[in-house]
């Protein structure tokens, strides 16, 4: 996955593969032939599938909220950078 990218490119970067929220729970994610149309929104799905897109693969997506991401990554931690990926 491109998250290996990432890796290879800024080794010192935190990069979590989380959904952001307001609650504690999981998502499905799905892929499409098309990986740019990816999203967890059902009825993004069924709008996709309409004009002929296939899902090809579907991922577990844990939702945390942003406290608990800070709680688990940041404990006594500046924070330089936070960048959040909004779909």
């Amino acid at each position: 996955m491109m998250i290996k990218k990432f890796y290879s490119i800024r080794p010192n970067d935190l990069n979590l593969q989380i959904g952001v929220g307001s609650s504690n729970n999981d998502l499905t994610f799905y892929v499409f032939d098309e990986h740019q149309m990816c999203t967890c929104d059902l009825n993004t799905v069924k709008r996709y599938e309409k004009i002929g897109h296939k899902v090809v693969d579907t991922y577990t997506v844990p939702i945390w909220t942003l406290e608990k991401v800070c709680e688990t990554y940041t404990k006594n931690k500046m924070i330089d950078v936070l960048s959040i990926d909004v779909e």
